[in-house]
C-alpha cells in the first residue's frame, strides 16, 4: 500500500467518521444540555492550544507539551536550539544563519523541515510579527530567540499538524506556542554559565522573574541577558579540515594581473609574490603556498584564497529581553489583561580574512608605483590582503517590541455559558545589517593616484599632496611608511565603504471569539483582523549599485490586510470519542482568498488508550519580498560552448497566491501501570502534501531549460533565436512563481517507563525518534521529483532532511539529587553534489546532575552541572561549502561545560 492511498484512506475515515459522528449526536448532546448552567466559562483563562474553546486538554490533535522542566534538563542555550535538537525539526536557523551566507540574524523553528514560514509562532495564542531582515531566499520568520524570557515560560505547546483553520496562515507543519507564568508569586533568579571548550569562551545567561498576586489581579515581569561570542570555524574544525573541505576562490590579494593583448593572446600573471611563506600570519604560516594560505590553482596562472578561513560558524549574540504582564478583574464578569515585551539583540559575524573580492574590471596603469610590469595591467583580487589584519565583520541589530491587551469575560445570560474574549496586538522589529564592501569608483580613482577624501582629482595630481595611489600588488604587505609602495591605512577609509540595510516589520492584529459550553460540547466563532506592513531600506550607494561584490540594493515596501472569520465545534459522543470540527476562511487585499477546514476525532475505549486523527488544508500567505521585494545578484555559470558573465535582477509578483496544503496526522496513545512503574506510548503518522509552493528559477534552470527564454535578456548584437550566443547574454529578469509541488510522510515514536523504586528513587526513561519516510519535491512545473530524504539538498528548494532522529534518555531521581544522561543521534545525509562530503551520522552524550536544597539561607536554591557532548564529537565536514559543517543540521561548538544556580525568594 503506497503513500497516497494511506493519506486517501486516512482522510476518508477521518470525514466520514466525524461527519456521521456530528449528525448522529449532535442533536441529542445540544438537547440535553442546552439549559444547564453549571458550566460557566471560567475567567481564569486556560490556553489550550489547537482549539478556541477553553478546556483542559485538546484529545484530538498531536501535541507536544514541554514544561519549565524539561526545557531546563535539555541544558540548550537557547529556545532556537532547544528545538534544532527535538526529533520532529530539521533545518532551523539557531547559529546567526551562518549556513545562510550569515544573511540574516534570526532564529527560527522549521518543523518537518519545510521552511521556518510553514510553523507558526505564538505567545499565549496570539501572533508575533516576524523578523525584518531576509535570508538570502527572501524568508522571514518570528525570531524565537526574542520572544520572551526563558524563566517565564510555563510550557511550550508542539501542535503536530497542521492548523490554518484555527490560527491562518503559516500554521502548516503545526503551530509552537509559548505560554508564560501568569499567575507567578514571589522572586525567582536563575544564573546559567556555559564554557564553550573550543572558542575558550564562556557564555553568562542569566534570568529574573518577579510576582505579585492579588484577590483581583496580578502583574508578573521577567527579564533576560545572554552573552554569547563568536564561534570562528579555526577554532570549530581546525585548520585542516578547512584546507580538505574550504572553498577555494581565485580572487584574493596577492591577486592575479592580465596584460591586455591583441586578440584572444592576453597574458595573465600571478602575483610574484603568490604563496610566498613571508606573507604569512604565525596562525596560517604553515599553509601559505598551499590552497589554504594561497596559491596557484592547479594547472593556471590564477592566484587563489581560500575563503572559508576567518568566518563564524556561529554568530556572536548579546540579548536582553523583557516581559511584563498583568491581568485584573473588572466586574466579577469581565477580566482585563495585558502585555509589554522588547527584545534589544546585538550580534556579528566574521566574513573571512581579505575585503570582498573586486569582481569588474579595474585597471592598474603603468603610473601606478607598485606596477612591475611597466604597462597597464588588470587586477583580479582583493583590496586588503589575506589574512593582514582583523577579519571582515558584518554588524547585526534587531530591536523587538510587543504590546497587546485583551478582554475576556461571560455574557450577562443568567450564566449561560456563553464566554467571550476580545484582543488587540501591536508588535515591531526594526533591523539593521552593515557588511563593508568596495566601493568601484573610489578604487579606479585610487589605482590612478587620486584617492583620498582630500583629493580632487579635476584639480589634483596623481600620487601629489591629498592625492595617493594604492597598491594592489602584494609588495603593499612588506613596505614599510614611507615607501612608496606603502598602502596608507587611509587609503582603505576611501576605498572601503559600509553597506547599510534597514528593515522593519510591524503586525497589527485585532481579534474577537465567542463561546458556548453545553456541558462538555462546545462552540467558538470567532473574526481576526492582521495588518502588517514591511519596509527595506538600502544606503544610497547600495541603490546605485556603487559597490563591486554586492549587487544592487533597492528600497521596497509591502503592506496588507487581511480578515478573517472562523468557527470550531467540540461534539462529544458518549463517554469515548469526542470530535472536533473547524472552518476558516480569509480574505487578502490583493483579490484572492481561502477556505480550510479540519476535522478531527479522537477514541477512547478505555483508560489506557485512545486513537486519533485530523485531517485539514493549510496554507502560508506570499512574503513581503516575494510579493513586492527587488533584489539583484550575479549570474555566473558554465554553458556548452561559453561562459555566461551576467546579472539577474529578481523581483516579487504581487498576483502570488497562497501556498496551499493537505495535512494528515493518525495516532495513538497508550498509557498502563506496569509493576511499581508506569509505561507511556505514541506513535504518530503525519502526511503533508504542499502545492503552489512559491520559488525563485534560478538563472541556471532558466537558460538550460529554454536558451531563448524571453526572461534572459541579450545584448543588441544579434538576433535572439538565430545567432544569439552565451556571450551576447547581458542579463536575467527573474520573479517568483507559484511553481514547486512538496510530498512529506513520516512516523514519530515517543515511549517512557517511570520506575518508582522504594528505598532508591525514581528511574525515568525515554525515547523520542522520528523516521522521515517520504519527501518528495517537485521544483517546478514539468521536472521530475526529487526523493529528498538521507540528502544534504544542497542543489535544490529541500532542507537537509536526515532518515532519523532520536533522543534516548535516562534520569535518576531521588530526594534532593537528580542526574540525567541523553544520546542524540542523527543518520547520515549525503551532499548529492559531492563525493568529499562525510555522511557519517553524528552521536553525542550528554550529562547533568542537579541538587535541590528546600531551605538555603532561608529560600530554595538548585545547583545544576552538566555537560554537552561529553565525547567532543564534531560533525561530519561538508565540503564546498564556506563553514565546511552544516550548521542546520549539527551544532559545531562541540564540548560544553555548564553549571547553574536557581533560587526561589
Amino acid at each position: 500500500m503506497n503513500e497516497k492511498t494511506v493519506r486517501n484512506i486516512g482522510k476518508s475515515l477521518l470525514i466520514s467518521g466525524a461527519s456521521v459522528t456530528a449528525v448522529i449526536a449532535g442533536l441529542p448532546a445540544l438537547a440535553q444540555d442546552s439549559g444547564v448552567d453549571d458550566n460557566p466559562i471560567t475567567l481564569d483563562r486556560v490556553v489550550t492550544t489547537g482549539s478556541h474553546i477553553a478546556r483542559e486538554r485538546n484529545e484530538v490533535s498531536p501535541i507536544v507539551e514541554i514544561d519549565q522542566e524539561s526545557y531546563q534538563e535539555a541544558m540548550s542555550p537557547s529556545v532556537a536550539e532547544f528545538f534544532r535538537d527535538l526529533t520532529i525539526t530539521t533545518g532551523s536557523i539557531t547559529l546567526g544563519n551562518a549556513e545562510d551566507g550569515g544573511q540574516s540574524p534570526t532564529a527560527s523553528i522549521n518543523l518537518r523541515g519545510i521552511g521556518p514560514r510553514g510553523t507558526l509562532v505564538l505567545l499565549n495564542g496570539t501572533r508575533q510579527t516576524v523578523g525584518a531582515i531576509p535570508t538570502d531566499d527572501g524568508i522571514l520568520a518570528v525570531d524565537v530567540n526574542g520572544l520572551v524570557p526563558s524563566i517565564m515560560i510555563s510550557r511550550i505547546d508542539v501542535l503536530k499538524d497542521g492548523a490554518s483553520a484555527l490560527y491562518g496562515s503559516d500554521a502548516v507543519a503545526g503551530v509552537v506556542n509559548f505560554v508564560t507564568r501568569d499567575q507567578f508569586e514571589g522572586a525567582e533568579l536563575s544564573v546559567d554559565y556555559d564554557y564553550v571548550e573550543s572558542a575558550e569562551s564562556g557564555v553568562p545567561n542569566i534570568n529574573a522573574l518577579f510576582g505579585l498576586q492579588g484577590d483581583r489581579g496580578g502583574i508578573v515581569f521577567a527579564a533576560e541577558y545572554y552573552d554569547r561570542d563568536r564561534l570562528e570555524i579555526e577554532d570549530a574544525v581546525g585548520l585542516n579540515q578547512i584546507e580538505e573541505f574550504g572553498v577555494t576562490s581565485t580572487f584574493g590579494n596577492p591577486g592575479t594581473f592580465t596584460l591586455p593583448r591583441p586578440g584572444p593572446n592576453d597574458i595573465q600573471q600571478p602575483d610574484p609574490l603568490c604563496g610566498d611563506p613571508s606573507l604569512g600570519e604565525p596562525n596560517f604560516s604553515s599553509f601559505v603556498g598551499r590552497s589554504v594560505g594561497g596559491g596557484l590553482a592547479p594547472g593556471g596562472t590564477n592566484c587563489r584564497l581560500n575563503i572559508s578561513l576567518g568566518r563564524s560558524v556561529a554568530a556572536s549574540s548579546e540579548r536582553l529581553l523583557g516581559l511584563t504582564r498583568a491581568h485584573y478583574d473588572l466586574t466579577d464578569q469581565i477580566t482585563a489583561s495585558g502585555e509589554i515585551g522588547f527584545s534589544r539583540i546585538r550580534s556579528d559575524r566574521s566574513s573571512g580574512y581579505s575585503s570582498p573580492l573586486t569582481s569588474g574590471v579595474f585597471n592598474v596603469p603603468a603610473s601606478n608605483p607598485g606596477n612591475i610590469y611597466g604597462e597597464d595591467a588588470l587586477f583580479r583580487g582583493r583590496v586588503r590582503g589575506n589574512f593582514h589584519g582583523d577579519p571582515v565583520i558584518t554588524e547585526m541589530e534587531t530591536d523587538t517590541w510587543r504590546v497587546s491587551g485583551s478582554l475576556e469575560g461571560q455574557i450577562p445570560d443568567g450564566g449561560s455559558g456563553w464566554g467571550w474574549r476580545a484582543t488587540a496586538l501591536y508588535s515591531r522589529n526594526d533591523s539593521m545589517q552593515m557588511r563593508t564592501d568596495t566601493i568601484g569608483d573610489n578604487l579606479r580613482l585610487a589605482l590612478n593616484g587620486f584617492g583620498g577624501a582630500g583629493c580632487d582629482p579635476d584639480t589634483g595630481t596623481a600620487g601629489v599632496g591629498d592625492c595617493v595611489y594604492y597598491n594592489p600588488f602584494a609588495s603593499s604587505l612588506l613596505a614599510a611608511p614611507g615607501d612608496a609602495t606603502y598602502n596608507d591605512p587611509e587609503i582603505f577609509d576611501f576605498v572601503l565603504g559600509d553597506q547599510t540595510q534597514q528593515s522593519n516589520s510591524t503586525l497589527r492584529v485585532i481579534e474577537g471569539v465567542v463561546n458556548k459550553t453545553f456541558g462538555d460540547l462546545g462552540f467558538a466563532l470567532g473574526y481576526q483582523y492582521r495588518s502588517s506592513k514591511f519596509e527595506n531600506d538600502f544606503d544610497t550607494l547600495s541603490n546605485n549599485g556603487d559597490f563591486t561584490f554586492f549587487t544592487r540594493g533597492f528600497d521596497y515596501e509591502d503592506e496588507r490586510d487581511t480578515h478573517a472569520v472562523f468557527t470550531e465545534v467540540v461534539l462529544p459522543v458518549g463517554d469515548m470519542v469526542e470530535v472536533q470540527l473547524a472552518g476558516r476562511y480569509e480574505s487578502f487585499d490583493n483579490g484572492s482568498d481561502t477556505f480550510d477546514p479540519k476535522v478531527g476525532i479522537a477514541f477512547t475505549p478505555n483508560d489506557n488508550l485512545k486513537l486519533r486523527g485530523t485531517w485539514g488544508t493549510s496554507f502560508r500567505q506570499p512574503g513581503p519580498v516575494q510579493l513586492n521585494g527587488a533584489s539583484e545578484q550575479s549570474a555566473n555559470f558554465n554553458v556548452p560552448g561559453g561562459r555566461i558573465t551576467s546579472t539577474a535582477s529578481k523581483r516579487g509578483d504581487p498576483d502570488l497566491k497562497p501556498e496551499e496544503a493537505e495535512v494528515l496526522t493518525i495516532g495513538a496513545d497508550y498509557n498502563r501501570d506496569l509493576g511499581s512503574g508506569r509505561f507511556n506510548f505514541t506513535i504518530d503518522y503525519w502526511d503533508i502534501s504542499f502545492t503552489d509552493l512559491i520559488v525563485e528559477p534560478t538563472p541556471e534552470s532558466i537558460f538550460f531549460t529554454d536558451p531563448t527564454d524571453p526572461r534572459i535578456v541579450f545584448d543588441s548584437f544579434c538576433t535572439i533565436g538565430v545567432d544569439c550566443t552565451p556571450g551576447n547574454v547581458v542579463g536575467f529578469d527573474i520573479q517568483f512563481v507559484n511553481a514547486a509541488s512538496l510530498d512529506t510522510s513520516g512516523i514519530d515514536l515517543n515511549a517512557g517507563y517511570s520506575i518508582d523504586t522504594a528505598n532508591s528513587g525514581t528511574i525515568d526513561l525515554s525515547l523520542a525518534a522520528t523516521r522521515t519516510l517520504t519527501y518528495d519535491i517537485v521544483q517546478a512545473a514539468g521536472e521530475d521529483s526529487i526523493d529528498a530524504v538521507g540528502f544534504l539538498n544542497v542543489s535544490n528548494l529541500a532542507s537537509p532532511v536526515p532518515e532519523w532522529s532520536a533522543v534516548v534518555s535516562a534520569q535518576w531521581s531521588n530526594g534532593p539529587h537528580t542526574a540525567r544522561g541523553s544520546v542524540r543521534y542523527l543518520s547520515g545525509v549525503e551532499d548529492e553534489t559531492s563525493d568529499l562530503t562525510e555522511d557519517d551520522a553524528f552521536t553525542t552524550f550528554d550529562v547533568s546532575y542537579q541538587y535541590d536544597w528546600d531551605n538555603f539561607a532561608g529560600a530554595p536554591l538548585s545547583l545544576r552541572l552538566g555537560v554537552i557532548n561529553v565525547t567532543d564529537e564534531k560533525p561530519p565536514a561538508k565540503a564546498n561549502t564556506l563553514t565546511t559543517v552544516s550548521t542546520l543540521l549539527h551544532d559545531p561548538r562541540g564540548r560544553v561545560f555548564r553549571i547553574g544556580l536557581h533560587r526561589s525568594f
